[in-house]
């Protein structure tokens, strides 16, 4: 599994513009090869939103992230955001558990 996880702090007579472009972000991955999920979520002590999108690898990713991009590519975010957007990329780190 490869996690794409994206920290977005909106400034607060945006917030809604922000979530609504996530959520493009989101739809425009439904069917997306190698997609497992996705996911937007509010951090209740920061208010910072949290996009989150699972896939079965980075490659999967790499190969139909175009089409999210495509999808906000004309949002305004330097007018919408207090700071630039955070972008992490996530690989299980696996371990033993003795089991």
């Amino acid at each position: 599994m490869y996690i794409q996880m994206s920290i977005l702090s909106p400034k607060p007579e945006f917030d809604r513009e922000v979530v609504e472009s996530m959520h493009r972000f989101e739809r425009a991955l439904v069917g997306a090869p190698g997609l497992i999920s996705t996911q937007t979520a509010r951090d209740a002590d920061s208010g910072n939103l949290v996009g989150l999108v699972f896939w079965a690898s980075e490659q999967s990713m790499r190969d139909s992230a175009h089409l999210a991009q495509s999808a906000i590519a004309d949002d305004p975010f330097d007018l919408w955001l207090t700071r630039e957007i955070q972008d992490l990329h996530l690989e299980p780190v696996t371990h033993d558990l003795g089991m």
